[in-house]
């Protein structure tokens, strides 16, 4: 009897794994098919979404910018909206060059597919010391489920997997964070 629950279990488990391999093909393609305004696709990435087989975060890389939507497979429908879900690239500053060279960006550009990288602007560094660096967030937008992050308890304003990088003016890291806790 325990023999063929195992058996049982073990049939269910493969049949599931190609199930969802089938959705995560048919999400890819689906995001592949989409016109994006023109724009040539370079990769697609299809992240699921926990509980449901059909829902899927696609991220687009496009030559200009990064593009999540959401794909529903058993509809064949896309949904992204132009403004809030396109990630522009934009030209690196010197803050940002620095950040992707230090240890920290190499090892985060190595690991993440969709790397997100950008520049948020200049503040006192949050030792107290009142001197001004630049801060550069990183992110991995396979990641980044957008207003969907609430629905999953993750706070909106901090990315899972994202990091802050402080940057001082001679172009050096001084202080790099990932979710608020300061790396070593």
């Amino acid at each position: 009897m325990g023999r063929n629950w195992a058996l049982g279990a073990l049939v269910f488990i493969v049949l599931l794994w190609g199930y969802r391999a089938a959705q995560h093909y048919r999400a890819e393609q689906d995001a592949l098919q989409h016109d994006w305004n023109g724009a040539n696709v370079l990769r697609v990435s299809a992240n699921p979404y926990p509980i449901t087989p059909w829902r899927w975060h696609c991220v687009v890389e496009t030559p200009n910018a990064f593009i999540t939507s959401i794909v529903d497979t058993r509809t064949d429908t896309v949904t992204s909206d132009s403004v809030s879900d396109s990630f522009y690239k934009s030209p690196e500053s010197a803050a940002v060059i620095a950040a992707k060279r230090s240890h920290f960006g190499q090892i985060y550009l190595d690991w993440a597919k969709f790397a997100y990288v950008e520049e948020l602007g200049r503040l006192p560094l949050p030792d107290g010391t009142g001197s001004m660096v630049t801060l550069v967030r990183f992110r991995d937008l396979r990641f980044d489920y957008g207003n969907d992050d609430r629905k999953f308890g993750i706070d909106p304003n901090r990315s899972p997997l994202a990091a802050l990088v402080y940057v001082d003016d001679q172009q050096h890291v001084v202080l790099v964070q990932m979710s608020g806790e300061e790396e070593k």
